[in-house]
């Protein structure tokens, strides 16, 4: 699925989570993503398996990604500045 969203409030920070109760995997691609300034973005503690993120020509001011566990996996396809993966 492909999203686009257009945020015109002067609140410059993308923020990003997923925090529901099952504990099921999450499987995240971000593509083309450019933030004016804060880049936030927090995974479950998925139970089944690790996380995976994929980010390519993701930038920001600042900003950080959550990956909810120590074994999840980040995907870097380059391209990528402002902002830090947490590995725990």
């Amino acid at each position: 699925m492909n999203v686009a969203v257009i945020d015109t409030t002067p609140f410059f920070t993308f923020m990003m989570s997923d925090e529901g109760g099952s504990g099921g995997l999450d499987e995240v691609r971000m593509m083309n993503v450019q933030v004016a300034e804060g880049l936030l973005v927090h995974l479950s503690r998925s139970f089944e398996e690790p996380n995976v993120l994929f980010a390519a020509n993701v930038t920001s001011a600042f900003g950080y990604i959550y990956p909810g566990r120590p074994d999840s996996v980040f995907l870097d396809g380059g391209g990528n500045t402002g902002w830090s993966w947490l590995g725990l």
